[in-house]
């Protein structure tokens, strides 16, 4: 859990603007604008990110997110998550467009479990088996919302790694303040199976007085002699997973404490 306010650091890596080409049936050279997300930043810890976007919306699809129905379509407030999924502030359930209760409303927030997809994304989306805070996106949110004549082609998942990529052929494409992403850390996974080597070496007497070495086995230097040997090497690391989940596990940590104490001076100015 990242708390609110955190600092997110990242560098432009392209961005070629659209110029609109007159020449009869010119095919539009597509303007372009990549992100690499670099680092978190709270209170003076700095961290590098692995990460890539599952989802992105712009700021109107964002506010209306945060904003229920009129008051005379919807008596019980309900809002439309970005993707779909459907939160009324009376239940504890989120429900899907299907009806089905995909998260819930719980320790302030939104969590549940993250359901695959496709969407407009170029790399699809993973379901998740643990609950994950959502904030305004359903459990199927994938791709782009919003953003109009823009295209993803680059979610940091595959290729260049927690590089966001944007395209379009009738404007520069723009990253909006107050845009909304949903993003995950990745998790690559070591080598599934071991490599396996062989080495075979050997001498004749003429050459007494050296010594070969097959492996990690030295024979004797004074006969004919061969050896042989085997290497078995398995990979076997994580590529960050347990850092990643250690820092997640100390936001979580840090959200809780600014929670309990905002929680202590809503209580203390009730009471006085």
């Amino acid at each position: 859990m990242i708390p609110p306010g955190t600092r997110v650091t990242g560098h432009v890596t392209t961005a070629s603007a659209f110029v609109f080409d007159a020449t009869p049936y010119a095919k539009q050279r597509q303007g372009v604008l990549a992100i690499h997300f670099d680092s978190i930043d709270d209170q003076g810890k700095n961290l590098p990110l692995n990460v890539y976007v599952r989802a992105l919306a712009d700021p109107l699809t964002a506010w209306a997110a945060r904003t229920p129905k009129p008051s005379d379509e919807d008596q019980l407030g309900t809002v439309t998550q970005i993707g779909g999924d459907l939160v009324t502030p009376s239940q504890k359930g989120v429900m899907s467009q299907d009806g089905d209760i995909v998260g819930y409303q719980k320790r302030g927030g939104i969590y549940a479990h993250l359901i695959s997809a496709s969407g407009n994304s170029p790399d699809s989306c993973d379901a998740s088996d643990t609950e994950e805070s959502m904030g305004l996106f359903s459990a199927s949110a994938c791709g782009l919302y919003g953003f109009a004549d823009c295209a993803l082609i680059g979610t940091g998942k595959t290729g260049e790694h927690s590089t966001l990529t944007l395209i379009s052929r009738r404007r520069s494409p723009k990253l909006w303040a107050h845009s909304t992403a949903g993003q995950r850390v990745r998790e690559p996974r070591s080598g599934l199976f071991p490599t396996i080597g062989f080495n075979a070496t050997g001498v004749a007497v003429a050459d007494t007085g050296t010594s070969t070495a097959a492996g990690a086995l030295t024979p004797s230097s004074i006969s004919d002699r061969s050896a042989y040997g085997g290497n078995l090497v398995q990979l076997v690391t994580d590529f960050g997973r347990t850092s990643a989940l250690s820092v997640r596990s100390a936001y979580f940590r840090l959200w809780a404490r600014r929670r309990c104490s905002t929680l202590q001076g809503k209580l203390k100015e009730t009471v006085s």
